[in-house]
């Protein structure tokens, strides 16, 4: 049998297992999101990712980010003033 299928049949059985916690799953923003529930421009928040005030994960060329990034991101914020 094919690995790929191997790892994708594994997957779709860790997504449909019924002992699985949702509320364990972290919650994954995309930079669209974050700039639209702040109310700041994307460009803003490419800019904080350059200069690393920003983490994330990227993967691909997208980029995700979780509530601890965020908090993460509000604490250095506040911290400069």
């Amino acid at each position: 049998m094919c690995p790929v299928w191997t790892l994708l049949d594994n997957f779709v059985f860790f997504l449909h297992h019924p002992e699985r916690n949702y509320d364990q799953m972290k919650k994954h923003y995309s930079i669209k999101d974050l700039a639209r529930f702040l109310s700041i421009s994307e460009r803003t928040i490419h800019r904080a990712l350059k200069s690393k005030r920003l983490v994330g994960s990227r993967i691909g060329k997208l980029w995700r980010f979780t509530e601890e990034d965020l908090q993460a991101w509000k604490e250095a914020t506040l911290s400069e003033k």
